[in-house]
């Protein structure tokens, strides 16, 4: 082994660091119907703007399917790695 390599400390991550089951799906899909038009910081709440840990961020031209459509202003949508998040309709547009 070589003296000079420093390996970092081992971390667990928290619980908050996994997505829920409920947040994946299982076969991602491969076709798409909308895509971002704008960069979205996400959360895996049950609703926009809930307490639930902070996600990430969806890039603009992130492209999605439309899964469930309130008919209001949010919409549930599936990505290309399988995640299932909801997001503010108007900013998507449609392929």
């Amino acid at each position: 082994m070589d003296e000079d390599v420093e390996r970092s400390e081992a971390q667990v991550l928290p619980g908050t660091s996994l997505i829920s089951a409920k947040n994946v799906i299982a076969t991602p899909h491969n076709q798409f119907t909308h895509e971002l038009i704008r960069s979205l910081q996400f959360n895996y709440g049950d609703e926009i703007g809930s307490a639930k840990p902070f996600g990430g961020v969806l890039e603009t031209a992130t492209k999605f399917v439309l899964i469930v459509d309130d008919g209001e202003r949010h919409c549930w949508v599936a990505g290309d790695r399988g995640f299932y998040v909801q997001v503010e309709y108007e900013i998507l547009r449609k392929l």
